[in-house]
């Protein structure tokens, strides 16, 4: 049932009749101490160059109960791998190329008490054998191969093997391979095929399973011509009355297309694309789906400073004869662009990114999971004092002992089709990559200028069939949302490199939004900082930096976390180094805080006095140590989340906080560290936080 508390709550419905009405019951399974051992060992033995012996052997010990002493009996287990690989070269002519005959049998055994610790076959085993994806040995397993071919050193090679698995009375099955390769002059030919034929008892089916890969290119001039397939088709028969089972299906994709031949400095390739599935309907496959795509690839380095990348797909799905599923008739745009230039020696330099595309994607839900103190990135703050963990009772932790919880989404079974947009800008400024050494006064004022701009719009949203989706500008609706992202960054520095005197100036405008369980939640800052830096007399050096800033948190459920917090902030700081090992800074700031949300009237006024101190030990290490007080003034309740934003999490009046950390290289390749911080909030005991690290670099 929906809730505002942390994680899924559950409420019990009455039977109807006897029968629950349900979908869950309340049960905590028992989870034991559990043991899982494996041993291996093996040699290779070369009889001679052209052929060699492999044999491993394996032992497992899968203990699900470690301290009961009942049925042990089947915990131990283990199995053998044989094979021998051999070559005979037939012939070699007068420019050294060789033709080889390969001819390979192999055996595995393994008894049905064997328990893996990790996966140690082939991703799509299960599936080259139509086994269950989760299948458990029920009897010991023979899996016997042997193989035969020839290998050209030119490149042609024909191989035809055979593969037999079983499994008791379970399951038998026996699979061929043929695999062929050709090329002679500018054509290329390939094919991978097998076929596979079981008997599975266990399940009552028997199953046929033809498949294969092919590929022809053909070498015009600078033109290249390609097509390739991949065709499966899979019957599964109930093995009691022959009839066909719904996992049957079948698929062919097959592709067409056109390319340069060189490709060293630019690739252009267009292409066609067509794929039709089949499906169980009754006691025939049937065409379900049939899409047709037509597209453009190219990725262009032949212009100098300019080098793009462009793909371009259109894609149109059509359906025959699905029936009561989410899938509907579709045509959909998939498209990606990169161009990253430099112009004028490195005076102009761009980076943009454009990507949009169909996907479906699950609906998600998250709740807070408690860790070890400071292992998290959220607090827990019992606004209501109820006790009880709610959802708008997090906050991203100011400090370390705080953070003991971490968000965790969850999926779900249900989908979204979602049309997806991002847009990536960054243009550089930087006159001196142009200007090298200048005489003219006002050339040198300018290559003390450097500027970035970095802009990002990335978005989700459900599909709606509007072509105007795929503009990343476009201002959609809160119900079509499904998260936004929209970020801008523009930063202006002058005497960058400058170890005497500088400034900079950052623009910072983030935007999000994000559809959650409990309804859409958007999130804004907009900030406007001056940094300054002069050093003086040798020894001495200020720092200064002025912050305007709004920060919104908006919540379509939540109205407690509603907030546009205005601040004003300026930090001074005076700094003594008269060596470079030593440091001593005295820092004020002072930070001004209003609620401008309508309604709202909390405001907060900060002073902080800091003192800090550095000392460096040249290729050993570095201790660190500040203590601040922080004044508040604050006009309203501090249990709120407006007010953990506005007094970063402490309180009114007088609070101390403090650091202390040491950094020290034990030798070359390890570091350890030392950190203790603490703090003291008014009418609150003093917090403690110590802790240690090691760092090995190989």
């Amino acid at each position: 049932v929906s809730s505002t508390a942390n994680g899924r709550v559950y409420k019990w419905v009455s039977p109807v009749g006897g029968i629950p009405q349900g979908s869950f019951e309340p049960i905590i399974p028992l989870v034991t101490p559990k043991q899982n051992q494996m041993v291996t060992g093996g040699f290779n033995y070369s009889l001679t160059t052209n052929n060699t012996l492999n044999v491993e052997g394996v032992y497992t010990k899968n203990n699900i109960n470690l301290y009961s002493r009942a049925d042990k009996g089947n915990d131990e287990g283990g199995g053998v791998k044989v094979s021998s690989k051999n070559q005979t070269i037939l012939k070699t002519d007068s420019l050294k190329n060789q033709t080889k005959l390969i001819y390979n049998i192999g055996y595995e055994y393994l008894q049905k008490q064997f328990h893996q610790v990790e996966r140690f076959r082939s991703i799509e085993f299960d599936r080259d054998w139509n086994r269950p994806l989760t299948s458990v040995l029920l009897n010991d397993q023979n899996i016997a191969n042997a193989e035969v071919g020839l290998l050209n050193s030119k490149g042609s090679a024909i191989n035809y093997g055979v593969n037999v698995f079983n499994e008791g009375n379970d399951y038998q099955g026996v699979r061929q391979t043929a695999i062929a390769n050709h090329q002679f002059k500018k054509l290329t030919t390939s094919y991978n095929g097998s076929y596979l034929t079981t008997s599975d008892n266990l399940n009552f089916q028997n199953t046929e399973f033809y498949r294969h890969k092919t590929l022809i290119s053909q070498r015009v001039q600078k033109i290249k011509f390609s097509y390739s397939d991949v065709f499966e088709h899979n019957l599964f028969k109930s093995s009691l009355d022959k009839t066909l089972l719904p996992r049957a299906y079948q698929f062919w994709e097959w592709e067409g297309s056109v390319s340069n031949a060189d490709s060293s400095k630019s690739n252009v390739k267009l292409f066609y694309k067509e794929r039709r599935d089949k499906l169980a309907y009754g006691n025939q496959l049937r065409d379900s789906t049939f899409a047709t795509n037509i597209g453009i690839q190219s990725s262009i380095y032949s212009i100098k400073n300019n080098p793009i990348t462009f793909l371009f797909t259109y894609r149109k799905l059509e359906l025959k004869n699905v029936v009561g599923t989410f899938l509907k008739p579709d045509n959909s745009v998939l498209s990606r662009l990169e161009y990253n230039p430099r112009y004028f020696k490195g005076l102009i330099t761009a980076g943009i990114f454009y990507e949009t595309g169909y996907g479906l994607e699950n609906k998600k839900e998250f709740y807070y999971l408690e860790v070890a103190p400071g292992q998290g990135q959220y607090a827990w703050n019992d606004y209501n004092g109820n006790l009880i963990k709610e959802i708008n009772e997090f906050e991203i932790a100011q400090f370390s002992d705080q953070a003991r919880y971490i968000r965790i989404y969850t999926p779900t079974n249900q989908y979204v089709k979602v049309l997806q947009n991002q847009l990536s800008v960054s243009i550089s400024l930087r006159p001196s990559s142009l200007f090298k050494q200048p005489k003219n006064g006002g050339v040198r004022f300018l290559n003390r200028w450097v500027t970035q701009t970095v802009f990002r719009v990335d978005g989700k949203t459900t599909d709606k069939g509007d072509v105007l989706d795929f503009n990343p500008f476009l201002d959609v609706s809160d119900t079509t949302i499904l998260a936004s992202n929209n970020n801008l960054r523009q930063s202006v520095f002058f005497n960058q490199t400058s170890a005497v005197f500088g400034m900079d100036y950052t623009y910072i405008n983030n935007q999000s939004k994000q559809l959650l369980v409990n309804g859409i939640e958007r999130k804004t800052l907009l900030s406007h900082e001056v940094k300054g830096r002069v050093n003086f007399l040798k020894a001495w050096a200020i720092n200064s930096s002025g912050i305007f800033s709004q920060k919104g948190n908006n919540s379509q459920f939540f109205s407690s976390r509603n907030y546009l917090i205005e601040a004003y902030e300026t930090e001074e700081r005076l700094i003594f180094q008269p060596n470079t090992y030593f440091r001593i800074s005295g820092i004020y700031k002072y930070t001004e805080k209003q609620n401008r949300i309508e309604g709202g009237y909390q405001s907060a006024f900060i002073n902080t006095f800091a003192a800090e101190i550095k000392y460096n030990q040249t290729e050993k290490g570095s201790l660190t140590g500040r203590m601040d007080l922080v004044v508040i003034k604050y006009n309203d309740t501090e249990n709120s989340p407006i007010a953990y934003e506005m007094l970063n999490a402490l309180s009114k009046g007088q609070n101390i906080t403090w650091e202390l950390n040491y950094q020290r290289n034990l030798n070359s390749n390890i570091q350890i560290s030392i950190n203790y911080n603490g703090r003291k909030t008014p009418n609150s005991n003093a917090v403690h936080l110590g802790g240690a690290q090691i760092r090995a670099f190989f």
